[in-house]
């Protein structure tokens, strides 16, 4: 204190290095004020700009925010559809044989018959002459409606009926000679499915 007595051009200058210094500090504050809101973690809000609204089409349908949802909708899709489980089911049956008719043999042969409580929901028969017989074979299916068919030597004969319960072969004008040929027939049997469940 002692020194501001001296002269007032002492005074001066030191009043200078005061204000100075005092002038250095508050910038070095304000400068670290500065980096410390630079690198600080709270969120900063920066101005957006608006962007101009483009034409709407088909192909580009407007949105009126980016965070909607799209224009377009998309198709109802159906359920799937539960396909229920089988009532009854087919049996498929195969059986074959051979065909003979000798010198005046006139008696038409059964081949295939069902029993009353079995009924066959489809049947094939397939009949073959041999090239060495004399006569040809007739053929006939009885069943829902009865029907029949001819066999001529060298060839063969199929024919398909419902519900059929019986199958006869004859050789109608059978001359001195043999006739010979084969068979196949294929059934169908429908069979109902059985529950599962409990059983005794």
């Amino acid at each position: 204190m002692k020194q501001f007595g001296r002269s007032p051009k002492k005074n001066l200058v030191y009043l200078i290095i005061l204000l100075s210094l005092l002038e250095s500090r508050r910038s070095r504050i304000s400068a670290r004020r500065r980096k410390r809101n630079q690198t600080s973690h709270w969120p900063m809000f920066v101005p957006v700009k608006k962007t101009p609204r483009r034409r709407c089409t088909k192909k580009v349908p407007c949105r009126q925010h980016p965070f909607d949802p799209p224009a377009w909708t998309l198709p109802p899709v159906d359920p799937p559809i539960e396909q229920a489980a089988p009532s009854s089911r087919l049996l498929e049956k195969e059986c074959c044989g051979n065909l003979l008719f000798q010198e005046n043999q006139y008696v038409p042969q059964q081949i295939w018959k069902s029993a009353p409580l079995v009924q066959a929901a489809l049947t094939q028969v397939s009949v073959y002459n041999e090239r060495s017989s004399s006569g040809y074979m007739e053929v006939v299916v009885t069943g829902q409606n009865k029907s029949s068919m001819q066999v001529h030597p060298g060839n063969t004969g199929t024919l398909t009926a419902r519900n059929v319960s019986s199958i006869q072969v004859s050789a109608p004008n059978n001359p001195s000679d043999q006739i010979e040929g084969k068979y196949l027939i294929t059934s169908f049997f429908k069979l109902r499915a059985h529950k599962r469940g409990r059983s005794c």
